[in-house]
């Protein structure tokens, strides 16, 4: 709705002519473009895949060799007594479990993770059209998704100067986009 409303007084701007239109700069970029090729989001899945890669790997074989058995168990089942039959059901039952609370807390770990990193980028890439439009003197930098674009000007589309911004400040990590740390 936000975006409608921008892009309404963008439009207003804009038909109520031409002398008016022309104190406007507007530029506009693509979101989703800039994430998949910038430097923040390579390092921060080249980061993500060496610190969640092994686990997933172990918890995949854990939850291999617990179904081998359990498959193991139901060919092996009516060869066992009731009471041992029993006893490895519940062994099984309590291993399945004690994988599934492992594997539980493995994704939530993992998607606080990814949502820690997809905000850090995203204030990468914020940040980065924010300085580009001030430096550039515009008077609007959009993201063209979010503002309904449908069709604009190859001249007004500024996603290879975002990108290449985002790159330089993911590189130089400024206190306004890192906090103090400089991460």
């Amino acid at each position: 709705m936000r975006g409608l409303s921008i892009l309404s007084l963008i439009i207003f701007c804009l038909s109520a002519g031409s002398a008016l239109a022309a104190e406007y700069k507007i530029g506009f970029f693509n979101m989703a473009v800039v994430i998949r090729d910038s430097d923040a989001y390579k390092a921060k899945l080249a980061e993500f895949q060496k610190e969640f890669d092994a686990e997933d790997k172990r918890l995949q074989k854990q939850g291999g060799d617990l179904q081998k058995k359990i498959n193991d168990f139901q060919i092996q089942q009516q060869a066992l007594s009731p009471k041992a039959r029993e006893e490895r059901e519940l062994d099984l039952s309590r291993q399945k479990r004690d994988l599934d609370d492992k594997m539980g807390m493995y994704l939530r770990r993992r998607g606080e993770a990814e949502k820690r990193a997809q905000e850090e980028i995203n204030n990468v890439i914020v940040y980065a059209a924010s300085e580009y439009g001030k430096r550039e003197k515009f008077s609007f930098v959009l993201e063209q998704n979010t503002a309904g674009v449908v069709w604009m000007m190859d001249s007004l589309d500024l996603t290879k100067q975002v990108l290449e911004e985002s790159n330089k400040v993911w590189k130089a990590r400024p206190k306004e986009v890192f906090g103090q740390q400089g991460q």
